[in-house]
């Protein structure tokens, strides 16, 4: 059976069985369903799918309100797929109505609900008779008649296998709606089909195979007739011809298509082959390759690139042993050779720069060398350097130069020496610098940086001899002669020298006049020093008259240490001149004075301040120890008592910490009390024993911990975040949990990010989201209150529950201790404008408003609920504050005021039950009677003499 054939029985079972549904609907309906298409209508991420599958030419969907108005009109589309997704569109239900059109432009509507909710589309569930009785507006607006139009089927994608065919207005579709898509050849009807080939819900094809792992997948052979074209545009036509670079490559094909090499000859391992003849024969050569190595004559290359060679060159022929780089142009420039010398110790390397010469030769004039030098007399092991004449020598006409670099005689490892010479043979030495950065000039030993034996000679107006201290020397001589110390102190004491001798370059120890003195070490006064002719004993000690206090040497404010007396400072009416006034600084970096200042005032007036620079300096005091200080470096301030808390290591910039053994280890962190620790930056503890490692933690009280960032924690035992490793926060912050968790209360724990718990005994049980609370009736943690979902409100009060909802607390709502039933205010003292209920007419209202089961959208289909619509019901009473909820109080209201007047009419028909009884009794008895009198009639109607 072919494709099509198949999928039409299939579709023809489809219609088939829409036809039997609405046949044996029709009855119910009471033959108002009209035929036609069949319709399905299904939620999608879109929105909402109406299909027409089968022989539909094209389809419109219109949307109207529940009041009648039209919202929507997609016109007639062709094919028969249309997607809706109720942009614009208000929360609420709407009525959809799709015409589908055949191929004999015959047109039939079908009717859905959908529900628009947050921006979701919903497909409803209503039959035919809900639909009209929802939207009856609608339907006449439309020009629907009350009877002929059907609902769509409506699809909820479980279950349905069926193979579609249909058109979106573009291309046409065969769709699988469950499974892959197949095609089989044989006799479906008797189950001798196979399948062919196969199209997965992944998109991979697969012929021959019911499993392709790939986008075309085929179990057997392939024909390409015209070619394979690849993505680069290249066709490959044959796989005889084929030759990708880097893939196959088949130089000459065989009947049996097996690629075969053209090609003769033997070889050896790891040798790189060659062609030996025109014919095509393969041969070794002198290149090997090993392990990525390459060797020229050699058959185990040490190294990348290995040439060997036992030939020798001379200084005239390179010989057998040269690597060879010539220019093929003409042989004339740029050539160069390295080659063995025939001194089996040497080895030269030599570049070209004259006209040409023979290939293979060593050039000649104009050309360098650089080679190595072994146990040559005089010139020790090294590398030379040279330049050559015409002849091949080294020379150069007027001036050969060599450098050697070696143990040389005369000097040590490592010197560097520059020679001459002017016949090639008779080398000297004129110049040498050696390892210790000693450069000699005439001698094969300097002794200074620069060591010269002979003159050294300085032209040129302005030369000299620059000294470290910027001087400069341009003349050996004072009006001539060769300098001495006497000829130096001579100059100095000639009232004809102008300038002075630099302060720098007088000792240090000598004392100035006119300026400060600083001496490095004690000078002894024999006579003491003496101001104005009187002497000055007892600077840092005043005893007597001739101190140098006393003597008004020192100021009058000086502070004295450990006093005799309480010294006064008097400044002016506010105080603001300083008692002490101290000033420090480092050399570290540039400021007033070329220091860093830091300040330290006390003012008359009991005000100090204390400054520093940040960064700077190291930390006042380590270890245990009472102490207040102020760490400049830091910008931190302790007071109290700690054992190691205030170590350098555990003080956090800008941090405050106080108390006893509290740690503020946090940038910007504050701990006081006892044993806190504020472990991150903003972190706050307060009390005794917290413990906050989150950033922006708080806690205060004992024994908290807030372990995750933003999180606070009051009380006793309150935990926010966690986990806890032995008591306190996990140091791995990978392992943090509890963003903005808030703890506050005894024992409570709030250990998930955005929870909160408060109380006595409460915890948010591991999950997300949620809120609790527990009264103070707990006693032991096996009382904890716990969630019990994520995102869960909870709360214990074993008290009740009281809820207001004016000023005054009148009115509200009381969950009474140990019940379940919410007691709302309905005292008639909270209550006015009283206005009595005909119960007839709530009967009447009542009956008109439709009572249905259904689930609240978040809830899901698997929880049913009774009742009415709020809209129906505030259309039918008015009732509440709007059509969007029902009050608890108003639906018992209306139910109790349908009881009584369901009562009234009860009461009354039991009366009418009781006169009809009265009467049948009556009736009965009258019967009976009029029974008498008929028979005494018939008795008095009998002839005379008649036996009665």
């Amino acid at each position: 059976m072919s494709i099509m054939r198949k999928t039409f029985s299939v579709l023809a079972s489809v219609f088939i069985l829409a036809g039997s549904a609405a046949a044996q609907a029709a009855p119910a309906a009471q033959g108002r369903a009209e035929s036609g298409a069949v319709v399905t209508a299904a939620a999608s991420a879109a929105g909402v799918r109406f299909v027409a599958p089968g022989a539909t030419r094209r389809v419109r969907l219109e949307v109207y309100a529940a009041a009648g108005g039209r919202l929507f009109d997609s016109g007639f589309q062709a094919g028969g797929v249309i997607d809706w997704n109720g942009q614009g569109l208000a929360d609420g239900s709407y009525l959809c109505v799709l015409t589908a059109e055949d191929l004999e432009g015959s047109q039939s509507r079908r009717l859905s609900s959908v529900t628009i909710q947050g921006g979701r589309v919903a497909v409803g569930t209503g039959d035919e008779a809900q639909l009209r009785a929802e939207f009856g507006r609608a339907l006449a607006a439309a020009g629907i008649a009350q009877e002929g139009t059907a609902a769509a089927a409506r699809v909820d994608g479980d279950g349905q296998a069926l193979t579609l065919t249909a058109h979106d207005g573009r291309d046409g579709q065969v769709t699988s709606t469950s499974g892959a898509l197949t095609f089989r050849t044989g006799d479906t009807l008797s189950g001798k089909d196979a399948e062919q080939m196969r199209v997965t819900p992944e998109g991979r094809v697969g012929i021959g195979t019911t499993d392709p792992q790939d986008t075309l997948d085929v179990a057997g052979t392939i024909r390409a007739r015209g070619g394979i074209r690849f993505d680069d545009g290249t066709v490959l036509t044959s796989a005889r011809g084929a030759n990708v670079s880097g893939g196959l490559s088949v130089t000459n094909g065989t009947p049996s298509d097996t690629p075969t090499a053209n090609a003769a000859g033997t070889g050896t391992q790891n040798r790189l082959a060659r062609w030996l003849d025109g014919s095509g024969t393969l041969g070794d050569s002198l290149l090997t390759e090993l392990t990525g190595k390459v060797g020229v004559g050699t058959a185990a290359p040490a190294y990348p690139f290995h040439i060997e060679s036992a030939g020798a060159g001379t200084a005239t022929d390179a010989g057998s042993g040269t690597l060879f780089v010539n220019n093929t142009a003409n042989n004339s420039y740029g050539h160069a050779a390295v080659f063995k010398n025939s001194n089996a110790a040497n080895f030269d390397i030599v570049a070209r720069f004259e006209s040409s010469y023979a290939t293979g030769t060593v050039p000649a004039f104009g050309a360098f060398k650089f080679y190595r030098k072994v146990g040559t007399a005089g010139n020790g092991n090294g590398f030379h350097f040279s330049l050559n004449n015409a002849s091949g020598q080294e020379r150069e006409y007027g001036g050969y130069a060599a450098v050697i670099e070696g143990n040389t005689a005369g000097a040590e490892n490592g010197a560097l020496t520059f020679l001459v010479t002017s016949n090639g043979t008779n080398r000297q030495e004129k110049m040498r610098l050696t390892s210790a950065g000693n450069l000699g000039i005439g001698t094969n030993n300097p002794q200074a940086r620069l060591h010269v034996a002979g003159s050294v000679r300085l032209t040129g107006a302005g030369a000299g001899i620059t000294f470290a201290d910027g001087s400069v020397m341009t003349s050996a001589a004072a009006g001539g002669g060769t300098p001495s110390g006497t000829n130096l102190v001579a100059s100095i004491n000639d009232p004809a020298t102008v300038g002075v001798i630099n302060d720098n370059r007088v000792s240090a120890n000598m004392a100035r006049l006119n300026a400060s003195n600083v001496w490095a070490s004690p000078n002894l006064f024999s006579a003491g020093l003496s101001t104005n002719g009187s002497r000055i004993t007892e600077v840092g000690n005043p005893v007597n008259a001739g101190d140098a206090t006393n003597k008004a040497y020192t100021d009058a404010n000086f502070v004295k240490f450990v006093p005799g007396a309480e010294q006064l400072s008097v400044g002016d009416a506010n105080g603001t001149a300083p008692m002490i006034n101290l000033r420090g600084g480092s050399t570290c970096c540039s400021g007033p004075g070329g220091h860093t200042p830091a300040w330290f005032k006390v003012f008359q007036n009991g005000s100090f301040v204390a400054t520093g620079n940040l960064g700077i300096g190291v930390s006042p005091m380590q270890g245990k120890g009472y102490r207040t200080s102020w760490d400049s470096y830091k910008g931190a301030f302790r007071s109290g008592y700690a054992d190691n808390e205030w170590d350098d290591a555990t003080v956090g910039f800008f941090s405050w910490a106080g108390g006893s053994n509290s740690t503020a280890e946090g940038l910007y962190a504050l701990a006081f009390g006892d044993t806190n620790y504020a472990r991150s930056t903003s972190s706050i503890a307060f009390g005794s024993g917290n413990e906050v490692k989150g950033a922006a933690g708080f806690s205060a009280g004992a024994g908290n911990r807030v372990c995750d960032t933003y999180g606070v924690a009051f009380g006793n035992k309150a935990q926010s975040g966690g986990p806890l490793i032995n008591g306190k926060c996990d140091p791995d912050t990978f392992n943090i949990r509890g963003l903005a968790a808030v703890a506050l209360g005894y024992n409570v724990t709030a250990d998930q990010d955005h929870t909160t718990a408060m109380g006595k005994f409460a915890t948010n049980n591991g999950f997300h989201g949620t809120f609790i609370w527990s009264d103070g009736s707990a006693q032991a943690s096996a009382d904890t209150f716990r969630n019990t979902a994520n995102n869960e409100f909870a709360a214990r009060a074993t008290g009740g529950f009281r809820f207001r909802t004016n000023l005054g607390g009148t009115t509200g709502c009381n969950l009474p201790a140990g019940s379940g039933v919410f007691n709302c205010t309905s005292s008639r003292a909270t209550k006015e404008n009283f206005m009595g209920v005909d119960g007839n007419d709530v009967l009447a209202r009542l009956r008109k408003v439709p009572v249905s089961t259904w689930n609240y959208i978040s809830e899901g289909a698997s929880t049913r609920h009774l009742g009415p619509m709020a809209e129906d019901f505030y259309s039918a009473f008015a009732l509440g504050t709007s059509d969007k909820a029902i009050g608890v109080q108003d639906a018992v209201g209306v139910s109790l005021a349908a009881v009584k007047a369901l009562d009234a009419r009860t009461l009354e028909l039991q009366q009418k039950t009781e006169e009809v009884e009265q009467l049948r009794s009556r009736v009965n008895t009258l019967e009976q009677r009029l029974a008498a009198l008929e028979q005494l009639i018939q008795s008095n109607s009998k002839p005379a003499g008649e036996q009665k």
